[in-house]
């Protein structure tokens, strides 16, 4: 099982810096704001409805929804279906359609009494709408690509109180990688996030700080930056 090898605190911190490693290449900068609202809406014991709501300015809007199973031993599965709405190189605007179905498992690991260490490995099957050099929409078949991804979260509590209320910092790294037919660049993006959080029972807010490695086949890599402002809501039925 992959996981166990990151219950050792010394392989999980191994592989956070590891990923974050980025050659100097040179690169077209930008700025940008990103904003999110993700739920859980806890059903019983074992099950959750997850939905999950993002604005990137000018880049992204995205509205995911999704099932989850939460086993005993703590590992969390979940598929949906996500759409989203995205510029491309020659429009801000949000001018591609994109359908995707989505799959997930989810861990965390207590690595120290203030260390928390959780991992994500997420599944992206992606329809994304074709386009012409005017960005008008073809009357073609979408585009398809498998995307994975790998997120990293190591969060650090800054307070003593009790779990169901805390400061803490968190330190997130993302490293998606496109597969298939279409593709031209494996890696897609390689995102870094330096936040600052507190959860008060069952809501988190993140605010901070984050960067978003873009790689170009053709091009030099794009680096869009910005403020990150996330809430993160647990419902019970």
């Amino acid at each position: 099982m992959i996981f166990k090898y990151f219950k050792s605190r010394y392989g999980a911190i191994l592989l956070l810096v590891a990923s974050t490693y980025i050659h100097s290449y040179t690169q077209d900068i930008g700025s940008e704001a990103w904003f999110a609202y993700i739920t859980d809406i806890a059903i019983d014991d074992h099950w959750k409805v997850w939905n999950d709501y993002s604005y990137i300015t000018n880049t992204l809007g995205l509205a995911r929804v999704g099932l989850t199973y939460q086993t005993k031993t703590g590992y969390q599965l979940t598929g949906g279906y996500a759409y989203t709405r995205s510029s491309t190189e020659s429009a801000s605007g949000l001018v591609r359609k994109e359908n995707r179905l989505w799959g997930q498992l989810m861990t965390s690991i207590e690595l120290r009494t203030k260390l928390n260490y959780t991992i994500r490995l997420r599944y992206d099957a992606r329809f994304r709408e074709r386009l012409d050099a005017q960005n008008n929409k073809q009357n073609e078949p979408s585009i398809f690509n498998h995307r994975f991804r790998v997120m990293q979260d190591l969060r650090y509590r800054l307070s003593n109180n009790s779990y169901e209320r805390y400061w803490h910092i968190d330190i997130i790294n993302e490293v998606l990688v496109n597969s298939g037919r279409s593709v031209d660049n494996g890696i897609d993006q390689i995102r870094s996030y330096l936040m600052l959080g507190y959860t008060h029972k069952n809501v988190t807010v993140l605010a901070g700080a984050h960067q978003r490695y873009i790689p170009s086949p053709t091009k030099n890599w794009k680096l869009n930056h910005g403020a990150t402002i996330w809430v993160i809501h647990h419902f019970f039925l």
